[in-house]
C-alpha cells in the first residue's frame, strides 16, 4: 500500500508534499 501512497503524493505539488509531512509529523494527527 506504501507505493500507492507514493504514488499519490508524486502527482501533487510541492507544497502540498510539504503540507501532509507536516500533517503526519504531528503527533496529535496519529
Amino acid at each position: 500500500m506504501e507505493y500507492v501512497f507514493s504514488d499519490r503524493i508524486s502527482a501533487l505539488q510541492p507544497s502540498a508534499i510539504r503540507e501532509i509531512l507536516k500533517a503526519t509529523a504531528d503527533p496529535a494527527i496519529i
